[in-house]
């Protein structure tokens, strides 16, 4: 990016959309994985989205 002459502004622009892109992937991982481990436990179908969904909006604001 650097060189190709672009902008300060336009440089930290696609930097910030890359890293939003990043974290929502890891936010996708994470739900994935939780899905995966609940499932194993055991558990109704709605308490595992619940606990899914509960994590995914705890990652997002860490972020």
């Amino acid at each position: 990016m650097m060189n190709q002459d672009l902008a300060c502004g336009e440089v930290v622009a696609r930097l910030s959309t890359i890293r939003s892109t990043v974290d929502h992937l890891i936010a996708q991982v994470i739900g994935t994985q939780l899905n995966q481990c609940l499932a194993v436990e055991g558990g109704s179908e709605e308490s595992v989205d619940t606990a899914i969904q509960e994590a995914l909006q705890l990652l997002l604001k860490i972020r």
